[in-house]
């Protein structure tokens, strides 16, 4: 059928017409049957008259059936002509439906027939021409015949009108989508679909998308193209309505009110399946539409087949698309130039090479996950070391994602340290010692006279390699300073910095972009991640396969796309073969301390106490570690069981000399007290003679001390030991003392301790509430590292501490001659049989109420009366008058019943709670221990 093909429409039947009743053939009969009768007189004649009538009105009626008849005929072939026509019709409206569809395809026809002839196709002016849907279309088809006929009406009106057709509209009027976000994206999914299935990449190119939600569209070939194209397309949403001009805009909007002005076409998303559309120029016009929205799925497998296509036809060749995969072992590593020029991959035209020097002197990479970041990173790394010696070019390379990326080339000789962040202290380590680094280099071109490093030869150039910058500084933020510093003064140094992160934008800061003036990019999310770091928004729309796809972009040069070399295995180890045998390059920084140094390897001093070796790399050197009391002040060192706390005291008790007395805390809690109670009233004393032997006192798990201690006793243990440090220097005395944590009134005394060593503890929180920076903790600190002021200490080993656990003297109770012993005794009855036994010649007496003094004819010579507090309180007269002369032994009790049996706030030597355990006041008030 041709378009202007014509149908002849039959004219419907007419009303049947009616036979006049036949008045003369039924009267003529009559008259002549009369005018019979009256010549023959026969009445048989008049029976003619009836036949006229009769014969009239069965003629009638043979007329009316014979009508009728035809009526129906009639009828029923104008039907049958209808029908005809009817299906005439619906196979001329599915020919045009299918022809429209072949010149416009819907995107279900775009994915139902991805290899149809028509892909690529279309002519110039059909290029912009998309369908926005299926509905009611104007037919071809012409009517003629009996068109005009009130019974025609409906046909006429089917014949004008194809149904589900496609509704066609110029892209280039810009065409907006209404409705919820995600059926309105599916809809324009399909749009943009039949956009690229029109023409190829040569003549479409899409040249912008928005940040999320399309990644899908950068697989399109149309998408990665460059160079002119016919026709341009954006998508836009409402977060990206800034987007730059195009020939064609497909916009994403919630309402009509976000809709951009420059779209006139005006598609509501009513559901999944239907919507309306009108158009700016006559709004009042709303066509209903069947609408074939597509999921990211379909979308991205179709965009795919479209890049494959792309790739086997050759169709982006001419427009500088870089081959699919590039062999670090194929680019031209020996091409002249400078040590730091370095061929990272292959472009349309040929090798495209980077010099740090030249270009640099620093170079920051942008790249999403999965983009080929590490191959570039291996690529430049392992170009570098091909063309330099090690002490020409050293490698520090810094990966921040667990090591993988560099561990195959740790077997360059080049490779000065790989920084990971498997080892925090390590890494710590390595990144401070780069402020020493600076430092180094920058005193040997001021002692050389020059402001160069490439004019000092044995001053190498060192190039810093970090991958993932941003994890970097996540975990060591004050690093960034330091990064803007070389970046700064790197030139001249002879430091080079590249720094390749995710997402540049908010991480890589300005101070540190503008001397990072050579940029790549490989694939990124958005369009501001691109534009970050390379200036414009090309890497947004690199595709995702084949990875390695980067815009290199140098100074007073264009941006140029490149396939980065993949590095082999084979190709680091050729590399690290030829330079075999050279000379190392110098390292930044030293290595770690060993975790075993004994104290007999260290220089002893004779004014200072040996703890360790200390490790200084920003300084990038190592020395003793020594606790000088007069300048430090007393020592308190922090740690979990087996952290090292206790090698530290029996290396500090080992260096007993001229200059220091040594005493350890005895284990026994009595000596224990008896030590303190003496030097706290040592430390009170403080003449103006200079002490020329001071003492040192070593107590070893301080909180586990205190802790076998009643409340009582152990607030006065704390408080004689808050005497010792606040007024001992004085007397020369100083206190050392480990403890796990600061247990319960600890905090007080640990305020008094001048310096603290910071060992491993149990957790982050212990770590913290002693009073530990966060981020030096570690629970992977080996034994005897520690922090103190700030600087990383491996205490010296020795031999286990030698702790006194001998108890304090306690001598058996004696009774003198004559003598009367006053006992108090919370088991009065055990303590008086014991006391027979020990003393057969004494009057031992159990005391009761009533109880009176023994008058001097009658009692013996020893007496003893033993009670309880009870009983000596019954008795309070009695023990006031015996008091005076004799000798009061108070067994083991509370302090509130040793208050109220000797009157006396004085507190007495701490004493064992084992029985038999008492103290002796003698009459004159001293007290002294004794067993009873």
């Amino acid at each position: 059928m041709t378009q202007h093909a014509q149908i002849r429409v039959p004219a419907p039947p007419g009303e049947p017409t009616r036979a006049p009743f036949p008045v003369m053939a039924s009267i003529a009969p009559v008259i002549a049957a009369v005018a019979i009768w009256a010549i023959t007189r026969s009445p048989y004649v008049l029976m003619f008259a009836i036949l006229g009538p009769v014969i009239a009105i069965a003629g009638m009626m043979d007329s009316r059936l014979t009508g009728r008849r035809r009526a129906r005929r009639q009828e029923r072939e104008y039907r049958e002509g209808i029908r005809e026509i009817e299906a005439l019709l619906d196979e001329q409206h599915a020919a045009e439906r299918e022809a429209r569809l072949t010149q416009t395809p819907t995107a279900r026809e775009v994915l139902d027939n991805a290899g149809r002839v028509t892909r690529w196709r279309a002519p110039d002016q059909r290029r912009r021409v998309v369908a926005v849907g299926l509905g009611d279309r104007s037919s071809s088809l012409s009517l003629t015949g009996a068109t005009d006929a009130p019974e025609n009406e409906d046909l006429c009106r089917t014949a004008s009108i194809v149904s589900d057709a496609p509704c066609t509209v110029d892209a280039s009027r810009g065409i907006a989508v209404l409705g919820p976000q995600v059926l309105s994206r599916a809809v324009v999914r399909g749009y943009l679909l039949q956009l690229c299935h029109a023409g190829d990449p040569r003549t479409i190119r899409i040249v912008s998308l928005p940040d999320a939600g399309w990644e899908w569209a950068k697989h399109l070939p149309h998408a990665a193209s460059a160079g002119d194209a016919d026709v341009t397309v954006r998508v836009i949403e409402e977060s990206s309505l800034t987007a730059p001009p195009a020939d064609v805009t497909l916009a994403v909007c919630e309402s009509v009110e976000t809709a951009p002005a420059s779209c006139a076409e005006l598609i509501t998303c009513d559901t999944t399946t239907t919507a309306s559309w009108q158009s700016a120029d006559d709004p009042s016009n709303v066509h209903d539409l069947t609408i074939h929205p597509v999921t990211a799925v379909a979308a991205a497998a179709y965009a795919k087949r479209l890049a494959a296509l792309a790739a086997d036809t050759g169709v982006l060749s001419a427009y500088g698309t870089p081959p699919d995969a590039v062999v670090w072992a194929d680019l031209s590593h020996e091409a002249p130039g400078s040590g730091t020029r370095v061929v990272v991959g292959r472009s349309s035209h040929g090798d495209v090479a980077v010099d740090l020097v030249e270009h640099g002197p620093h170079a920051v990479i942008g790249g999403t996950t999965g983009s080929g970041k590490s191959e570039l990173l291996s690529t430049w790394a392992l170009g570098l070391a091909a063309r330099n010696t090690p002490e020409e070019v050293a490698l520090l390379l810094v990966d921040f994602k667990g090591g993988a990326t560099f561990a195959p080339l740790q077997t360059l000789p080049h490779v000065v340290g790989v920084i990971t962040d498997l080892d925090p202290h390590g890494a710590t380590r390595a990144l401070e010692s780069l402020k020493a680094e600076v430092m180094y280099r920058e005193r040997t071109l001021r002692e050389r006279g020059v402001h160069d490093a490439s004019q000092v030869a044995s001053l190498g150039r060192l190039v810093i390699i970090v991958d993932e910058f941003a994890a970097m500084l996540d975990g060591f933020p004050e690093l960034h300073a330091l990064f803007v510093d070389i970046a700064a003064r790197g030139r001249s140094l002879g430091m080079h910095l590249v720094l390749c992160t995710q997402r540049p934008t908010g991480v890589v800061r300005d101070s540190l972009l503008a001397n990072c003036t050579l940029r790549l990019s490989l694939r990124v999310n958005n369009r501001a991640d691109s534009t970050a770091v390379i200036g414009v928004e090309t890497a947004a729309s690199l595709p995702v396969d084949p990875p390695g796809r980067c815009v290199v972009v140098v100074p007073d040069r264009d941006p140029e796309t490149v396939q980065i070399g993949r590095v082999q295995p084979a190709d680091i180890a050729d590399v690290a073969r030829r330079h075999a045998g050279s000379a190392p390059p110098r390292r930044p920084w030293l290595d770690p301390l060993p975790t075993d140094i004994p104290l007999s390897s260290l220089p002893l001093s004779a004014d200072a106490f040996v703890v360790g070796m200390a490790d200084l790399p920003r300084e990038q050197r190592q020395e003793v570690a020594q606790w000088r009391p007069h300048a430090d002040g007393s020592l308190l060192a922090l740690g979990a069981s087996r952290a090292g706390k206790s090698t530290l005291a029996a290396c500090l008790a080992q260096q007993t000399g001229e200059r220091w007395q040594v005493t350890v805390l005895s284990d026994d809690l009595e000596r224990a007290f008896d030590q303190l109670e003496h030097l706290a009233g040592q430390s009170e004393h403080s003449g103006s003679t200079p002490v020329k032997r001071g003492t040192v006192l070593v107590i070893d798990d301080l909180d586990a001390l205190v802790g076998r201690l009643s409340d009582d006793d152990a607030d006065h243990a704390i408080s004689l030991l808050t005497r010792v440090p606040r007024t001992g220097p004085r007397a020369g005395v100083w206190v050392v003392a480990t403890a796990q944590r600061l247990a319960r009134g600890m905090n007080s005394l640990s305020a008094l301790f001048d310096t603290t060593i910071m060992m491993r503890m149990s957790s982050r929180q212990e770590h913290i509430l002693a009073g530990g920076d966060s981020a030096a903790f570690s629970d992977e600190r080996p034994a005897g590292s520690a922090v103190w002021n700030g600087i990383t200490v491996q205490l010296a080993s020795v031999n286990a501490l030698s702790r006194s656990h001998e108890a304090s003297a306690a001598p058996p109770l004696e009774v003198g001659a004559s003598e009367t012993v006053l006992v108090c005794s919370p088991r009065p009855q055990q303590t008086a049989a014991r006391l027979r036994e020990r003393h057969p010649d004494a009057a031992v007496t159990t005391l009761t109420p009533g109880s009176t003094a023994p008058r001097g004819d009658e009692s013996p010579s020893q007496v003893i009366l033993v009670g309880d507090a009870d009983a000596w309180q019954v008795n309070w007269s009695l023990l006031a008058s015996l008091r005076i002369t004799a000798t009061l032994v108070v067994e083991a009790c509370s302090p509130a019943d040793y208050r109220a049996i000797t009157r006396s706030r004085a507190r007495p030597p701490y004493l064992h709670s084992r029985p038999g355990r008492a103290w002796r006041i003698a009459n004159d008030g001293v007290i002294t221990r004794c067993t009873l």
